[in-house]
């Protein structure tokens, strides 16, 4: 009887292993291979690319809105260093920016005002501008500040397009969207000397 429950445990154990190890994995295969697939398809690093209007011959993606204008950018801080900026566009229509990490996870979205361009800064994981932080024990970025959980992931602009016309003046302004890498400052690289 013992041996019958040591087996029933160890499968129990592996098989929660696998369960784990499952769930951890598979949004990084996912992304993996979106990275590939943007890449083969033209998205450059660190660069928005505006997708075709979506009809049901262009849609990629199983629910993806007709009403809606997609630029997508792709960032890597191995490549990018310490910063992204990410500039959108003045759109007079609703438009929003939204951050994925290499898991797959929302992890921000901003709303961006009817008729004015924005700005935001990414940084890398656990890389602050030090001169930007409080003087108290929790670092604070700046609102237009956000902090990526993961090295490399993707950046989504989302406007309201749901005529030809509409998408046509999204080709027109989308443009003026910029996804640019920005180095390492070298005063943040080094400590003071003591």
């Amino acid at each position: 009887m013992t041996g019958f429950l040591l087996k029933v445990a160890t499968f129990l154990g592996i098989a929660a292993i696998a369960y784990v190890v499952t769930l951890h994995m598979i949004p990084r295969v996912i992304m993996g291979k979106l990275f590939s697939r943007m890449e083969a398809g033209g998205v450059p690093l660190h660069g928005f690319a505006l997708s075709p209007r979506m009809t049901p011959d262009t849609q990629t993606v199983v629910r993806a809105s007709p009403d809606l204008a997609y630029s997508i950018c792709r960032f890597d801080f191995g490549d990018a260093g310490y910063e992204v900026q990410v500039e959108v566009a003045a759109y007079d229509r609703m438009a929003s920016v939204s951050f994925f990490d290499m898991r797959t996870n929302n992890f921000a979205v901003r709303r961006v005002p009817e008729g004015q361009p924005v700005l935001i800064k990414l940084r890398a994981p656990g890389h602050y501008d030090f001169s930007e932080i409080a003087d108290n024990d929790e670092p604070q970025l700046p609102a237009d500040t956000i902090e990526s959980p993961s090295e490399r992931g993707v950046i989504l602009i989302r406007r309201l397009a749901p005529s030809a016309a509409d998408y046509e003046r999204v080709v027109a302004i989308s443009g003026g969207d910029a996804c640019g890498a920005v180095s390492m400052p070298t005063d943040i690289l080094s400590l003071p000397e003591t």
